[in-house]
């Protein structure tokens, strides 16, 4: 069986050394370089914070709150069930102007073993989470949270019987 001449095999030798060597740098090239320990994680400053329940917000339907602005914690009640790309471990609370609630000011991910955290400046937020996970925030006694407007149906709110 002939493979080309010797010059043919050569071009061929070097054009799989190159590609590798290119292939090899690009892949070095898009590993993070470590910066250091992780930060600490966000703390709340109480023992017992106040809850407030936000429904399961999304971009189409988001919750809505105010606040005097501090230290947030945002707890996942529940995800829905996995589908054929896995389970859902996780989602990201987006907080943003209610005037384009799509595009978040502050995101944090939260989980049901492991809350988020996030520090927020006083204003009024649109609140959507990227898996409509049902989701609660948590406040000290000083930071306010008013004009709660949870999403529309609250999944953790009886139903009331119609008719």
């Amino acid at each position: 069986m002939d493979t080309g001449t010797d010059g043919q095999r050569v071009r061929r030798l070097l054009t799989l050394a190159v590609g590798y060597g290119v292939l090899t740098t690009t892949l070095a090239g898009c590993r993070a370089a470590p910066q250091g320990p992780p930060a600490p994680a966000l703390e709340m400053s109480c023992d017992n914070p106040v809850a407030t329940s936000l429904g399961a917000p999304t971009a189409r339907r988001p919750a809505r709150f105010a606040t005097s602005g501090g230290r947030l914690r945002f707890v996942v009640r529940d995800l829905p069930p996995g589908s054929i790309f896995g389970e859902v471990e996780d989602t990201e609370v987006q907080l943003g102007d209610p005037a384009s609630p799509t595009e978040a000011l502050f995101r944090v991910t939260a989980s049901p073993q492991q809350p988020g955290v996030v520090d927020v400046d006083a204003g009024t937020y649109s609140v959507l989470n990227t898996h409509n996970g049902g989701i609660e925030v948590e406040v000290c006694p000083d930071v306010t949270l008013f004009d709660v407007e949870p999403a529309i149906p609250d999944p953790f709110e009886p139903a009331t019987p119609s008719g």
